[in-house]
């Protein structure tokens, strides 16, 4: 029996790490920055990074419509693997001053209107890798797709 309740306690404190799903910081805004530290400012539609659904997201970045930010849930993405794709997501840009740029953002544009108009008004947008996927663009390619 304390073995069960052991191994209960051990799942309960350890299951966010292995939960599936996400919530992915985006820029809602391009940064105002000086040409000489760009490489460091975020263009709208950069994913920053990602944390556990739910997670208690601090002032200066709790989406709403006066944000900069705005949260896009990935129920089908792991923490751990989207925290992984956006480090290895840098590339140099097209001038030698670019560095370290995000290779991928979301493109605003491309996205559906009920979709932006959630957004602007919530702050929030729920969705699966697949359907969030073709709104990523390669910034280094133009590909659409991820």
């Amino acid at each position: 029996m304390r073995y069960l309740l052991t191994i209960c306690l051990l799942l309960l404190i350890a299951w966010p790490a292995f939960a599936d799903g996400c919530e992915v910081l985006v820029a809602a805004k391009s940064q105002d920055c000086a040409e000489a530290d760009s490489a460091m400012c975020w263009r709208k539609g950069n994913p920053l990074y990602a944390r556990p659904i739910g997670f208690p997201w601090p002032r200066g970045e709790n989406p709403d419509s006066t944000s900069d930010f705005v949260v896009i849930t990935v129920s089908d993405k792991s923490v751990d693997h989207t925290n992984q794709w956006l480090e290895r997501q840098r590339y140099d840009g097209p001038d030698s001053t670019l560095t370290g740029l995000r290779l991928r953002r979301i493109k605003w544009s491309a996205l559906p209107n009920p979709v932006q108009e959630q957004l602007l008004e919530t702050g929030r947008y729920t969705a699966t890798w697949p359907q969030i996927k073709p709104f990523i663009q390669n910034m280094k390619t133009g590909e659409m797709g991820g």
